[in-house]
């Protein structure tokens, strides 16, 4: 009988700080925005984006999501990653925010902070390298 009022009085314990630690963090994840990154100029090319340049941004930001998000189970398709890789400066970087535009404030992560952690679940040689060229590549816009 003792330890019934003992486990209830542990258990309302318990209920209260997962509740304050669930209201702290969805306060800290409505506050934490994710900044854009300014376009470098590619040399002969302006600032702004073409019709056909934007479009190709909204698909390759698109197509990352999908394999970034899908569970992968039987492999994963690299395409997006190696068309990720051979954009122009400003796609690059372009690709960068279109995709934290579209999908960081749902996942909370930028587009890097989502490739690192799905980076330890994918132990393909052909993805390795793919990840480390485009971190090299990142590193160079300070995309974070």
């Amino acid at each position: 009988m003792p330890y019934k009022y003992t486990l209830t009085a542990a258990a309302a314990v318990i209920l209260i700080l997962y509740l304050i630690y669930r209201f702290g963090r969805r306060r800290g994840e409505d506050d934490a925005s994710i900044e854009q990154v300014p376009l470098p100029v590619d040399p002969g090319g302006g600032v702004s984006l073409t019709t056909g340049q934007a479009t190709q941004v909204r698909a390759t930001a698109s197509k990352l999501w999908e394999e970034l998000d899908s569970a992968g189970i039987w492999g994963r398709d690299t395409q997006p990653f190696q068309d990720y890789l051979v954009l122009s400066d400003t796609l690059f970087v372009a690709v960068y925010n279109d995709y934290n535009n579209l999908f960081g404030a749902m996942d909370q992560r930028t587009l890097r902070q989502k490739m690192e952690d799905e980076n330890l679940f994918w132990a393909g040689v052909r993805v390795k390298p793919l990840f480390a060229a485009i971190y090299d590549r990142m590193d160079k816009f300070n995309l974070k």
